[in-house]
């Protein structure tokens, strides 16, 4: 299918709020054509979406809706299938390639004049892990990146071939392609990331594109070696847990570093309390030695590394979210708010997105009721995670997450 769009400073703006419009200078000019809000898998199950999309786009040069049925269509034409948003539109009279936004994503429209922007050609796509099953994912990158500058890839069977190739088993994405017909360097992403294509970069430096994550499984760094002790997939505050310790073994032990995705195809044999926020503990050694006990929720990555020194291991150790100032290397949380949009119902996830990411170079956290707050503050309302964090001690800007969405954090 296609993939979720946010995070970083062009996601920032991106992702400020359900529905947000830039006003237009005389300059660039979109035009909506048509949306349609299909099933992925075709059929008659689908609604015209273009009068919302005409209303908020037509006549500026940026717009963006929240793909949900609270915006489109008056409610949802086919309730539990994945179905993509389609729309047809040109930049100045002149014809654009279609775009498709999977369910819960942003649909970001950008007019730019004076625009020979490179567009990205995806020639490839393939998610696999060797040995073990693999699919082909031409149609559904395709159908979200090509035509763009930038495209987020979140790599999930519900975006990518519609179905695991190869359940329980750790994959990479692996996408060839081309800015205005150059081929670039083939990225891979891992399971659960969100990967970056973007060709703006191609301008400068073709050989070089943006890779959000690198991905998992890499040769040894200076000879560190991983050893898991213990692995608990709990119940944040107590409650029902499993023993992941033979999944993270497996997936770990001997390496310098892995990636394993925090989810119940992965970890134990299914989800030990569903629609409960729970976190992965993680206790190992490195080369030996013992490191801190690290913790991960739900839809993150649990990251492991030795890379031959032992003193700074990535993670999140226990307490990591206490308050007070930061003055070490890393991300800090100094506030989430996760809010009804337009104002309203709001609570404080200020304490669930520090564990999450403090003292870390990069964090992820899906917006959802079970990893933040107490639940949900505003049912069945659209709503914003509003994050503000410092990146080694600077302070950043607020970035905005919206409902379903990933969270992601990068301190480089």
């Amino acid at each position: 299918m296609s993939f979720l769009s946010y995070f970083r400073s062009y996601s920032a703006a991106l992702l400020a709020g359900a529905i947000s419009c830039l006003s237009l200078p005389a300059q660039a000019q979109l035009q909506v054509h048509s949306a349609r809000w299909e099933v992925l898998a075709g059929g008659n199950e689908s609604c015209d979406a273009s009068a919302q999309l005409q209303r908020i786009c037509n006549g500026r040069r940026f717009c963006q809706v929240a793909v949900t049925p609270e915006n489109l269509c008056h409610g949802d034409p086919a309730y539990g299938k994945q179905k993509v948003l389609e729309i047809q539109y040109s930049c100045d009279g002149v014809r654009q390639q279609h775009s498709g936004f999977p369910d819960g994503a942003i649909a970001a429209l950008r007019c730019e004049r004076g625009g020979n922007l490179p567009r990205i050609t995806i020639n490839s796509a393939r998610w696999e892990a060797p040995g073990a099953g693999s699919c082909d994912a031409l149609r559904q990158i395709g159908r979200a990146c090509n035509g763009k500058d930038i495209c987020d890839v979140f790599v999930d069977q519900r975006y990518v071939c519609g179905s695991d190739p190869a359940y329980g088993v750790a994959k990479q994405l692996n996408i060839q392609y081309s800015c205005n017909g150059r081929q670039q360097s083939m990225l891979s992403f891992g399971d659960g990331q969100l990967g970056q294509i973007n060709c703006r970069n191609s301008q400068r430096a073709p050989s070089s594109p943006v890779v959000s994550n690198p991905p998992p499984n890499r040769a040894p760094v200076h000879g560190g070696r991983l050893q898991v002790q213990e692995a608990r997939w709990e119940v944040v505050g107590g409650g029902s847990w499993c023993d992941a310790t033979r999944q993270m073994s497996a997936a770990c032990d001997g390496k310098s570093e892995c990636d394993v995705p925090v989810a119940a195809n992965y970890l134990c044999n299914g989800d030990p309390a569903y629609g409960k926020q729970k976190r992965l503990d993680v206790k190992f050694t490195c080369n030996g030695v013992q490191m801190p006990q690290l913790g991960f929720f739900d839809g993150g990555i649990a990251q492991l590394r030795c890379s031959g020194s032992v003193s700074n291991p990535t993670g999140v150790q226990r307490g990591s979210h206490s308050g007070g100032s930061h003055h070490g290397s890393g991300l800090y949380i100094t506030g989430a708010r996760w809010e009804v949009n337009g104002g309203g119902a709001w609570c404080d996830a200020t304490p669930q997105m520090g564990v999450a990411c403090n003292g870390r170079r990069y964090c992820e956290l899906r917006v959802e009721p079970r990893n933040l707050c107490d639940g949900d503050p505003a049912p069945g309302r659209y709503k914003t995670l509003e994050v503000r964090y410092n990146c080694n001690g600077r302070q950043q800007s607020a970035v905005g997450f919206p409902d379903g969405s990933m969270a992601a954090l990068r301190c480089e």
